[in-house]
């Protein structure tokens, strides 16, 4: 297979998110240059001292293993697929006691893939656990068989998302089985910027672009309301505030016959049953002196906590259940 050609950050900003990544973590780092692509992971836990793994991420904040423990004595592999993009295999086993005895990274580039396109409130934000997208938990809910690859950008709207030209990696890696799912609206609405596009126009425009390269690649795209903002009125109810962005994406994805996993419905079911209050755990608010990454402290109401990410990640995966994705076979 030819080698991946990749949309690459400069190496200076590249550090930079590392530096953050690790910034208060403890644990063991995998580090050491390869070629973009997938690849299978396999790493055995335990022997004498036991483990106790808080997470294993992958970089810039990809979760691909939750919490455990390995007893002392005994030994337990955990396998999960790893999508490497910045021509490093880049891992960190967190905790304590990371307890690695070993690890074997196989490429295999056949391995069916979730590739993700959206804004901050989908990537993999160095920032974790205090700021994260849903993109960055979804890998912990698949097994090995699934390499999620998260192609989601801070602050990018489906105008830049082109400009840039960030579809044309995932089109060149795209196989029949993939999925490709596009999550846009934040960014969009911003009138008077060069990333607004109008919702009954350049926004439904370049989705119907893509889903139709997706369709003719033997793949299938998959649209993504944008969950809500966390604003509540009087009588706790949400707010609006994407406009016309989540009905245009539902139109559209009638109109073609495009599955569609309406998360902003479901995301703000969810807030509502949380309430004003409660739902601030779901979300970046975190006090003044908790961490050095927000030293006086971080009140945003639009970008998930980890905890927050992971339900929305959820959410999505009770999405593909329900319009029939058989993906979710391979759901852990």
């Amino acid at each position: 297979m030819a080698a991946t050609k990749e949309i690459i950050m400069n190496g200076e900003y590249l550090g930079y998110m590392k530096e953050v990544w690790l910034c208060g973590r403890r644990g063991m780092l995998i580090d050491y240059p390869a070629e973009n692509g997938k690849y299978l992971v396999e790493i055995t836990f335990g022997g004498p001292g036991g483990a106790a793994v808080r997470q294993v991420l992958a970089f810039p904040g990809r979760r691909l293993l939750g919490a455990f423990t390995v007893e002392p004595g005994a030994r337990q592999t955990f396998r999960f697929a790893l999508d490497v993009r910045f021509g490093r295999v880049q891992l960190f086993v967190e905790g304590e006691n990371p307890g690695v005895t070993g690890y074997r990274v196989t490429r295999d580039d056949s391995i069916r893939t979730i590739y993700l396109m959206g804004d901050s409130t989908v990537c993999d934000q160095e920032q974790s656990p205090y700021h994260a997208g849903w993109g960055e938990l979804l890998p912990v809910l698949f097994d090995e068989q699934i390499c999620v690859s998260n192609h989601a950008r801070c602050g990018y709207s489906t105008q830049s998302f082109i400009r840039d030209e960030l579809f044309g990696p995932i089109r060149e890696r795209l196989l029949p089985g993939d999925l490709v799912m596009m999550q846009f609206a934040h960014n969009d609405q911003k009138e008077g910027t060069d990333r607004y596009a109008p919702a009954y126009g350049a926004y439904t425009h370049t989705l119907r672009y893509w889903c139709r390269k997706v369709l003719a690649a033997g793949a299938t795209p998959v649209l993504v309301t944008a969950q809500p903002r966390r604003r509540f009125d009087e009588a706790g109810h949400i707010i609006n505030s994407l406009g016309d962005y989540p009905e245009a994406a539902r139109r559209l994805a009638a109109e073609d016959g495009i599955p569609l996993i309406d998360l902003n419905r479901k995301a703000t079911a969810l807030l509502e049953k949380y309430g004003p209050e409660d739902s601030k755990a779901l979300f970046a608010w975190v006090a003044p002196g908790v961490t050095e990454l927000f030293p006086e402290g971080n009140e945003d109401n639009t970008h998930f906590s980890y905890r927050g990410a992971l339900e929305m990640a959820q959410l999505v995966v009770e999405g593909m259940r329900e319009i029939g994705l058989d993906v979710v076979k391979h759901v852990r």
